[in-house]
């Protein structure tokens, strides 16, 4: 129980400090904002092509169909956190570990909750037609972590793995994706040949 209460005093202190004392919720709220801009800019004209009631179903299931990637992606940035926290309950040595300590528990943060602007930004993984963009917009909840790991190069492999997997995957999914709704298309077209 002492070592939870630990814990508790920390994190408290460090939240205070969050809010009061630092720029960082500023500079995560550009991170985000940042994030979603680009992801704006590069899905301008699919956008503009929401308004018509025929792409509203493909809106949809672009949506539903990105669930996955939104949650694997959370999933995998929230493990720098995750791995922070035993050593959270351990206690203070009032020296240069506090404040790296410090540093590594607010860059934690900041890449765990960064990766919440893919609620938005995954919305149009299915939605664009481009590979490519989608690709791109795919890597930009996780353009913190990147750089992140032009300080921290080993960070850089797994965020690699992740992103090659991802990327496979997305490709993947994206044929699939495609294929369906154009058989499903077809079924329509032959059911109003027909009747």
């Amino acid at each position: 129980m002492e070592n939870f209460s630990t814990f508790y005093i920390h994190f408290i202190d460090f939240l205070t400090f969050l809010c009061f004392c630092s720029p960082f919720i500023l500079f995560l709220g550009i991170i985000i904002a940042f994030n979603i801009f680009i992801v704006r800019h590069l899905t301008k004209n699919e956008r503009l092509k929401l308004e018509k009631p025929q792409n509203k179903e493909l809106w949809i299931k672009s949506k539903k169909a990105a669930l996955g990637f939104k949650i694997a992606t959370i999933a995998f940035l929230s493990i720098p956190l995750l791995l922070l926290i035993p050593f959270a309950c351990e206690p203070a040595d009032n020296g240069y570990g506090d404040a790296a300590f410090a540093i590594l528990l607010g860059v934690s943060i900041a890449i765990f909750l960064s990766s919440f602007s893919t609620i938005y930004c995954y919305n149009f993984l299915f939605y664009v037609a481009s590979d490519n963009t989608a690709s791109i917009i795919l890597c930009i909840p996780l353009s913190f972590l990147i750089l992140c790991c032009l300080v921290a190069f080993p960070i850089l492999f797994p965020c690699a793995i992740f992103m090659v997997i991802a990327g496979l995957i997305l490709q993947s999914k994206r044929k699939r994706f495609y294929k369906a709704i154009a058989d499903t298309e077809c079924k329509l077209i032959q059911e109003q040949s027909e009747s």
